[in-house]
């Protein structure tokens, strides 16, 4: 008796799906050409399950990321010509990544679910951070400007081609790296109703606020370093300023000083 082959199945499709499983579906077996008892599915070489010649589809929970080959065959006394998709599946996020703020430095932390083989580290879409070791969960990114800062964190598994890795999903998180306050140098009265603030700048503001006992009196260049308030109060007066730098606002510092009441 002669066996007919089957022929191969049309039409195959590989999909991951949103719960992490992949989506297989091909159109059915025609006869008597295609004539098949079961469809054999495949990842990678190793049988994952059969179907009847009238299922079209097939889906594989627990595939681990990485590149896979997914294949069907039919079978019926023997086995048939197979037909292939190729599917990437990428390696889970990493999670709870947080951020310290120390000064002009940003420390980020995370939880690596996978064994990646490197992680990038990315500020306001601008690779900061390349090939961070697979095992790290901690990264310090020093002499960060002031402002809004968005950070995305990808973690890496090796694929099939040199040099090209297989990327997670980003992790992101956004970090507000305020300014550092100024130095304050104190508060005199130089005479009459002035009363002068001195301090001294730590970095490059674009603009300085000056308050007097909780009120804002004036707003100045960035780059200044003192102030005459020419229209102080007899008595004692408080005095703060704070700066801003990236749309952020540094803490205030404070000084003192006591105008005599005019004669």
């Amino acid at each position: 008796t002669a066996f007919l082959q089957p022929g191969s199945i049309h039409d195959l499709t590989c999909a991951l799906n949103i719960d992490g499983g992949v989506d297989m579906a091909w159109t059915a077996p025609e006869s008597p050409d295609d004539i098949a008892t079961q469809i054999l599915v495949y990842r990678n070489g190793q049988e994952l399950g059969a179907t009847t010649p009238l299922e079209t589809s097939f889906t594989d929970i627990g595939a681990p990321p990485g590149e896979h080959v997914y294949s069907i065959r039919g079978i019926d006394a023997h086995l048939g010509l197979a037909t292939t998709c190729d599917l990437t599946i990428p390696p889970p996020t990493p999670f709870g990544l947080a951020a310290i703020v120390t000064g002009a430095q940003i420390t980020l932390t995370w939880t690596n679910p996978w064994p990646y083989s490197s992680l990038d580290v990315y500020r306001d879409g601008v690779l900061v951070g390349p090939a961070v070791p697979g095992s790290s969960e901690l990264y310090v990114d020093g002499g960060v400007d002031s402002g809004l800062h968005i950070y995305q964190l990808v973690g890496n598994i090796d694929s099939s081609t040199p040099g090209v890795p297989i990327p997670s999903d980003p992790a992101s998180i956004t970090v507000e790296r305020a300014p550092l306050s100024p130095v304050m140098l104190g508060c005199t009265t130089p005479g009459g109703t002035d009363v002068q603030v001195d301090w001294q700048n730590l970095e490059a503001y674009e603009t300085i606020f000056i308050t007097r006992e909780g009120a804002l009196i004036d707003s100045i260049d960035g780059l200044s370093s003192t102030y005459i308030d020419t229209q102080s109060l007899p008595g004692i007066s408080s005095y703060s300023i704070h700066a801003t730098a990236g749309g952020a606002f540094s803490d205030s510092v404070s000084c003192s000083a006591q105008r005599p009441p005019l004669p």
